[in-house]
């Protein structure tokens, strides 16, 4: 028996070994970018043309708002006709993805400006995820927790997640009415690990988020460093549909989440604090006027953190109003 169980113990020893040593060479691959790891990204979201413009570009990072086929960039390029704007957002991403790729698309593309997208939803999330062994699994805490130190499994994660055929499409949770079972699983999920998560993102309100915030500023302040003074970088705040009115707020709180109207106030506390600490960049906090036209129409999926079409073309007109007249 004993003879049975060494060697059993062997091959499990084994087997670690060859995965934590393949986890990191893949790792390693990664965060250096060996290869371009979202190149298929790029070529989704631009066309061959676009790609090899001559045109001065415009460059874009950021998350799934921006990297939606309708998202916002679509208005951008069809009113900035003297620029070709250069998509390079990752959907499923933050600050840890989006500075790997930082130097390489700026190189590549020679920017005459660029737009770095943040939402107050899930970027700070992305940097530190809510460990919560009370209310979520041992396996999802885990993964949380090794992939903050091992970032390429974050993204082995969005891969397989495009082959998970039980994934509902923003198509699918577009209903015509709000419904807490059918919402965004992963919303809920961040709830229940942390119900005072968004809330304290937005304020600003406790110590472990305030030391988030200064991971990501100290790791977005890396793209200024890469660009020098001469190119002008905006910096847009996709605030989260609970920042829109009291409707979004109380479905939100339904949803599981925590939360002070005082999320409600357009100059709240991140923006105020982002203004302070980007002084030279350029801030757009679309928040005030979405609040003002989020009356007229639905600018969020009912069922789904994201914008509408319509709330996209809303965006996409507060950006190109927000960019200088040099750019013209």
């Amino acid at each position: 028996m004993k003879s049975i169980l060494h060697k059993n113990l062997r091959r499990l020893g084994y087997f670690m070994f060859l995965f934590i040593f393949c986890l990191s060479v893949l790792e390693i691959c990664f965060r250096y970018q060996i290869i371009d790891f979202y190149q298929s990204e790029l070529n989704g979201l631009n066309t061959e043309k676009q790609l090899a413009s001559k045109k001065d570009n415009i460059l874009i990072f950021g998350d799934s708002f921006t990297a939606h086929p309708d998202s916002y960039v679509k208005y951008l390029r069809k009113n900035l006709i003297h620029f070709n704007v250069v998509n390079s957002a990752i959907p499923g991403t933050g600050i840890k993805q989006h500075e790997l790729i930082f130097d390489d698309r700026i190189k590549r593309y020679h920017p005459r400006a660029i737009i770095y997208q943040f939402y107050t939803g899930n970027d700070f999330t992305d940097i530190q995820h809510p460990i919560n062994f009370k209310e979520l699994s041992f396996t999802r805490n885990m993964f949380w927790k090794v992939s903050e130190y091992f970032i390429v499994l974050q993204y082995i994660n969005h891969r397989l997640s495009f082959l998970n055929s039980k994934n509902q499409s923003i198509k699918k949770l577009q209903k015509p009415q709000f419904s807490e079972e059918l919402y965004n699983r992963r919303v809920k999920m961040y709830y229940k690990a942390d119900k005072l998560m968004l809330n304290n993102t937005i304020l600003l309100s406790n110590k472990k988020v305030i030391t988030i915030y200064r991971k990501w500023k100290e790791k977005l302040l890396d793209l200024r460093e890469l660009t020098g003074d001469s190119i002008p970088i905006y910096l847009l705040i996709v605030p989260h549909n609970a920042q829109i009115n009291n409707a979004y707020l109380e479905q939100n709180k339904i949803l599981g989440a925590d939360l002070s109207t005082d999320i409600l106030n357009p100059n709240y506390p991140l923006i105020e604090q982002v203004k302070k600490d980007f002084k030279n960049w350029r801030i757009i906090n679309p928040l005030a006027i979405l609040q003002q036209t989020g009356r007229k129409n639905s600018l969020y999926y009912q069922n789904d953190p994201h914008l509408t079409i319509w709330g996209q073309e809303q965006l996409g007109e507060i950006v190109v109003n927000n960019l200088n007249l040099e750019l013209e």
